[in-house]
């Protein structure tokens, strides 16, 4: 487990822009949120969240099994839990000044801005 996530730099906060853009993008255009792009995108993002690889020894306990698999998922969902809370304290702060933008523009700009710094690495 990182023990220093920056939201800006991690890609997986570009995924959740595109999981969000879309579901604003369906809401907007009245569709369902169960267009085949976007539950590709959302299950892309899934999956990137989930471990790719539980080990439970031999001999243990349904209980103990419940306890090692909670604690390696649970070291799996900071980083997502991160970058989602990034975004939204961001869109907070962007709606709490003189000029509120709308969500689309907010991450739109937080993409871009996840662009240039990745051109700047």
């Amino acid at each position: 487990m990182e023990d220093d996530i920056d939201p800006l730099a991690d890609p997986l906060t570009r995924d959740i822009i595109g999981v969000l853009t879309g579901a604003i993008t369906a809401r907007q255009d009245e569709s369902s949120v169960n267009d085949e792009q976007f539950t590709s995108a959302l299950g892309t993002l899934v999956t990137q969240l989930m471990p790719q690889n539980l080990t439970i020894r031999a001999g243990t306990s349904a209980e103990q099994a419940a306890q090692e698999i909670a604690k390696d998922l649970s070291a799996h969902m900071v980083r997502p839990v991160t970058c989602f809370t990034f975004l939204f304290a961001e869109l907070g702060e962007a709606n709490d000044g003189p000029m509120p933008i709308s969500t689309a523009e907010f991450l739109q700009q937080m993409s871009l801005e996840i662009d240039q710094r990745s051109q700047d690495r």
